[in-house]
């Protein structure tokens, strides 16, 4: 019987740790969107290995960690282009993509538009 608490008592702390560690990553990649981010560069960052970071990630999250990032800064970039003074290639460089093709690609593909097209739809709801 204490053998069965111990391990219920080990288990909670793993998942604790894992909730943690998944906690410091999002915060991390939330706070720098701009730069690049690598999940062995996170899984350091965190003191463990990349193959345990990306599966605590997907069990916490229900998503990969690669998808998470792709999604944080694509909403900021959604949020950035709200502003018609902010060119698609500023705002591209300002949420970590240095390659502006390949940010038009990843962004018309999860939102159905590019982000001078979203940028323009914005623009017209706000004029109205």
């Amino acid at each position: 019987m204490a053998q069965l608490n111990q391990l219920k008592k080990t288990s909670g702390q793993k998942e604790r740790n894992s909730r943690m560690i998944v906690q410091e990553v999002k915060s991390y990649i939330n706070n720098h969107l701009q730069e690049e981010l690598s999940v062995d560069f996170l899984a350091k960052r965190v003191y463990v290995s990349t193959a345990y970071l990306c599966h605590v990630f997907k069990k916490e999250e229900n998503k990969t960690l690669v998808e998470y990032i792709t999604q944080a800064r694509l909403f900021y970039a959604a949020e950035l282009l709200k502003d018609s003074n902010n060119s698609v290639s500023c705002v591209a460089a300002s949420v970590g993509y240095n390659n502006y093709c390949y940010f038009t690609k990843v962004f018309k593909k999860i939102y159905g538009m590019s982000p001078s097209q979203y940028q323009q739809k914005c623009s017209l709801r706000i004029g109205k």
